[in-house]
């Protein structure tokens, strides 16, 4: 998970990024339509702002949010994963 996050940062090349951007910027794992929902009952990424009709997340935040929402798989039910 950590190399994850470095290349995130890696890739980000501005202090923010755009709601409608999420999904390009996290490998398609964040759906900007998911946070728009999850911004509306209080669960979404923290510190998000408007630039005219845009929102946008810091960075930080967004690695904090996925961090946070995120669990490592191990193996399943006899040594399978799902």
């Amino acid at each position: 998970m950590k190399d994850i996050i470095q290349r995130i940062k890696e890739n980000c090349k501005s202090p923010f990024v755009a709601r409608d951007r999420l999904a390009e910027v996290t490998g398609g794992v964040i759906n900007p339509r998911t946070m728009r929902n999850r911004d509306c009952q209080g669960t979404g990424i923290r510190g998000r702002f408007k630039i005219g009709r845009k929102v946008a997340y810091p960075v930080e935040e967004v690695i904090n949010w996925l961090i946070e929402n995120s669990t490592e798989i191990q193996g399943g039910q006899n040594g399978r994963t799902h």
